[in-house]
């Protein structure tokens, strides 16, 4: 309510014109041209008696009131009256008709074309109806592990029959055939499961490979515990997309050597021997990161010390 007294005080508003003039003359234009009309509409409620928004629903005292507004007269009710009547029946704004009107009573409307053209599509977003949505039909989806084939889990322990395997007889080291499964399905362990496995057994229970490989599997995933930990926001989003690219890379690099070692042992190769032709050739990126890896290991021994 003060702020209107302020706005309805002609002399006060004038100084601020003033004022407004000497840092932009199109705002202090624009400024007094809304004002102007300010006060029309302030007058035209006066004579009409209105003194609360409510008394001017009625549609013909708002038709009423906006011919009034818009040319001084009531001589453009019966235009008017259908507009409303339109938008009362939630049939939305007559866009048109209601340009037309603008068009016809307000003198700068070729010059504020674009700024008027906007405010009456936005009434008419406003004011136009809206579509009620359809209810979405739910229905339950069985998760993907009830979906596969029994099959598929052939061969492949659960969490519980894995520690009830390597707690088993704790004194005597793991078969070469467990210590392998171990190894192959540390990828698909959380970070503690992995560390819980190492903690179970002593290194000499593990074959050198797997352990190896262990310990690489439990280094990348406590790396990649430490970024979750410590990223967030929108620049952070893809960095989880990179870091699967370097997870499946290197869970890739390491099954490759696996099976590298496997067909030598069935060979009965020597260890120094090459590896076969078949295998994919070893790229730069492979090539840098075992060499990084190596040295890793070699330079913080005592992290595994424990495992």
């Amino acid at each position: 309510a003060r702020i209107l007294d302020v706005m309805h005080d002609k002399k006060t508003m004038h100084k601020l014109l003033a004022v407004v003039k000497l840092v932009n003359e199109d705002l202090e234009r624009a400024l007094k041209y809304i004002l102007t009309k300010v006060w029309r509409a302030k007058e035209i409620f006066d004579q009409e008696g209105i003194s609360d928004p409510g008394m001017v629903i009625p549609g013909y005292r708002m038709a009423r009131l906006a011919s009034l507004f818009l040319c001084g007269d009531l001589s453009q009710v019966d235009d008017i009256l259908p507009i409303i009547q339109r938008v009362n029946d939630g049939d939305g704004l007559d866009v048109l008709r209601a340009k037309d009107l603008l068009r016809k009573h307000i003198e700068a409307y070729d010059e504020w074309a674009a700024e008027l053209d906007r405010a009456v599509k936005w009434a008419a977003l406003m004011l136009g109806g809206v579509s009620i949505q359809q209810p979405i039909e739910a229905f339950e989806t069985p998760p993907l592990c009830e979906c596969l084939d029994e099959s598929v889990y052939e061969g492949i322990p659960t969490a519980r029959q894995l520690y009830q395997i390597i707690q088993d007889k704790p004194k005597l080291p793991l078969a070469k055939s467990l210590s392998s499964l171990v190894s192959r399905l540390s990828p698909y362990m959380t970070l503690q499961q992995v560390s819980y496995v190492l903690h179970l057994r002593p290194c000499s229970h593990w074959q050198p490979f797997d352990l190896k490989r262990l310990r690489y599997v439990y280094s990348i995933k406590k790396k990649v515990d430490e970024i979750k930990e410590s990223y967030g926001g929108l620049s952070f989003m893809p960095q989880s997309f990179f870091v699967s690219i370097f997870l499946g890379e290197a869970t890739r690099s390491s099954l490759r050597a696996a099976s590298a070692r496997n067909d030598c042992e069935a060979g009965n190769m020597d260890a120094a021997a090459p590896l076969p032709a078949s295998l994919p050739r070893q790229t730069a990126i492979s090539a840098l990161r075992e060499k990084r890896f190596g040295q890793s290991i070699r330079a913080t021994p005592t992290e595994f010390d424990n495992f």
